[in-house]
């Protein structure tokens, strides 16, 4: 494979695993929510700053992705446009970039946040975190990188990277701890 999409997927990988654990530290969408290991999250300094650095990483990861710029040679965007008229995926990547392209204002604001909070924290940083974002967006997001990263590639390309992320569902912690918490 194109060591492009490799690195492509690469990152989108990476976005999904921070994503996964951000997930699980705010106990959002699990199959069986738990509290008490969000109050153990709250109690505690060092998971509070893995629940911060995880919703970084998920920035700074999409970023990689989504950053549409002539610096940035594995964008899905360039990557997207790069498929010759003649390649029979043609059809089927327009489509694609054109549904990313749909959704560019909130891809924006994810850039933006990267940009503004995460990486340089501007003096209107706090703008930048309270942006409307949903997770909703996000879900409709990953679906479309995932169904452009198809595009390119194939379904058991990027199954065979997805399969690798483990889900919010797999992640425990001590819930001993978590019972001293209440």
């Amino acid at each position: 494979m194109d060591n492009t999409i490799d690195r492509l997927t690469y990152s989108y990988s990476n976005a999904r695993k921070s994503w996964e654990t951000w997930c699980f530290l705010v106990n959002l969408d699990l199959k069986t929510t738990n509290d008490k290991i969000l109050k153990y999250v709250e109690n505690n300094e060092l998971l509070q700053h893995f629940r911060f650095l995880s919703f970084k990483d998920f920035h700074i990861e999409l970023y990689k992705i989504l950053k549409d710029s002539r610096n940035n040679q594995d964008n899905i965007f360039r990557l997207l446009r790069d498929i010759p008229n003649t390649d029979e995926r043609k059809n089927n990547t327009d489509k694609r970039l054109a549904e990313l392209t749909e959704h560019l204002e909130f891809i924006n604001k994810l850039l933006d946040t990267r940009d503004k909070y995460y990486a340089h924290l501007d003096k209107d940083y706090e703008k930048h975190i309270k942006e409307g974002r949903t997770v909703n967006d996000i879900y409709y997001l990953f679906q479309c990188v995932e169904q452009a990263i198809i595009a390119l590639t194939s379904l058991e390309y990027l199954t065979s990277h997805l399969d690798k992320i483990p889900s919010r569902d797999e992640f425990t912690l001590n819930t001993y701890d978590c019972e001293k918490i209440q």
